[in-house]
């Protein structure tokens, strides 16, 4: 699929009702989803758009309040599906601000595939063996957020937290790409962001604090952090299991 000069301004996807199961439930993109697809995004512009779950009992939680990328294509279901690959270029100056996730539900969620999501990315979320490449061109930048925005879900890319082995059942972590000679400058927040990072050309900088979970290389072009400590997806999921542990088991991941 190809957008090119299109506008994504002021979607929400709300979710309302009663959760009687036993599984908390999530709700994703809110302005597109793409599954098992490619997606060319050119000069193409994201703004205030959400997605707000007010479920309540067991509750839902909210990821991808403008975009949500996932392997699976709809109907099909199962870990062959196809990948996605989502490009954002950029021949002019760009940003993309206001989109968010907001819920009232519980912090988390276990899918039965072996990863955790939980309330999340406010601009991009991540799901399953999924690629978003931002290329931006010479001369241009590209601005992903408001710096110091009071909330911490605004413009942020976030993606569900698995394990290396359960990742590679599904065809590996997901990837983000710097592309082309421009400068992708992130003030959200990455912190939430499971999967791997490669700089390959011009420059990103990330003038958040970041916390970084995952593989980041910087095989061309350079990588400007404001302040940035070490974490570890793998540390992390264990940790979520094991606060969920009697949903995890539930599931089947325990």
């Amino acid at each position: 699929g190809n957008f090119k000069n299109d506008k994504f301004i002021g979607n929400t996807f709300c979710a309302i009702g009663n959760n009687t199961t036993t599984t908390v439930d999530w709700n994703a993109g809110g302005a597109i989803a793409v599954k098992g697809y490619i997606v060319n995004f050119t000069d193409v512009l994201f703004k205030n758009n959400k997605v707000d779950s007010k479920v309540t009992g067991t509750g839902s939680v909210a990821v991808g309040g403008a975009v949500l990328l996932d392997k699976t294509i709809a109907g099909t279901g199962g870990r062959n599906s196809a990948g996605t690959i989502a490009n954002f270029i950029f021949n002019k100056d760009i940003t993309y601000s206001g989109n968010t996730v907001t819920t009232e539900s519980p912090s988390f969620t276990t899918r039965k595939d072996g990863g955790v999501a939980y309330t999340s990315g406010g601009f991009l979320f991540m799901d399953r063996c999924s690629t978003a490449n931002f290329d931006v061109k010479k001369g241009v930048t590209f601005t992903l957020g408001i710096l110091g925005d009071t909330d911490k879900n605004a413009d942020t890319i976030a993606s569900s937290m698995r394990s290396d082995s359960v990742a590679d059942e599904d065809g590996g972590h997901n990837t983000i790409t710097k592309q082309g000679e421009g400068t992708f400058v992130v003030n959200s927040s990455l912190n939430d962001y499971n999967g791997y990072v490669d700089v390959q050309a011009g420059t990103m900088k990330v003038n958040s604090h970041w916390k970084i979970r995952n593989s980041v290389t910087v095989s061309g072009g350079s990588l400007v952090l404001s302040s940035f400590e070490f974490s570890s997806v793998e540390g992390c999921y264990e940790d979520f299991l094991s606060a969920t542990k009697a949903s995890a088991t539930d599931k089947g991941i325990g």
